[in-house]
């Protein structure tokens, strides 16, 4: 875990002023999209700019690493590669659906690629199979998926 970005402080204080609220109101979860920097400043972006508004990852590497799953209404700072705060997302809507039942319309919430299924299928298969290296886990079209809808909040 790498040492906390001031930005990410700065950044909820100034959302806690303009939303009226208690400005000792405690960070919520800190985190960010994708496992490399490349992948991790461009989804940052494309949330920012409202073209990404879903995420998926794997239920059973949350479960490995003892990670929480967000509930609708929870809010998430997302940070850059290099930890600096990016904006603020609050959960919309949250599912475990199989990988093999992503639809074109959840792929093309995710705004990344060329927005289709086909892109989806492709680039999360072969982020699931280097999530599960070292893990008792293998990749299936049935491993459980958790597939959330977000807006952005504040950026």
């Amino acid at each position: 875990m790498r040492p906390e970005h001031p930005s990410v402080k700065i950044m909820w204080i100034e959302y806690l002023r303009s939303a009226g609220k208690d400005t000792a109101t405690p960070l919520p979860l800190v985190s960010y999209f994708c496992n490399n920097e490349k992948d991790t400043d461009h989804t940052a972006e494309l949330a920012r700019s409202g073209m990404k508004r879903a995420t998926s990852s794997s239920v059973w590497i949350c479960e490995f690493y003892h990670e929480p799953l967000r509930n609708i209404g929870d809010l998430e700072i997302i940070t850059n590669w290099a930890g600096e705060a990016r904006c603020i997302i609050r959960i919309m809507k949250s599912e475990i659906v199989q990988f093999k039942d992503i639809t074109e319309e959840y792929a093309a919430m995710e705004g990344e690629g060329d927005g289709s299924l086909r892109y989806w299928q492709d680039t999360h298969r072969a982020f699931f199979e280097r999530e599960f290296e070292g893990t008792p886990y293998t990749f299936t079209e049935s491993i459980p998926v958790l597939f959330e809808e977000f807006e952005v909040i504040y950026k």
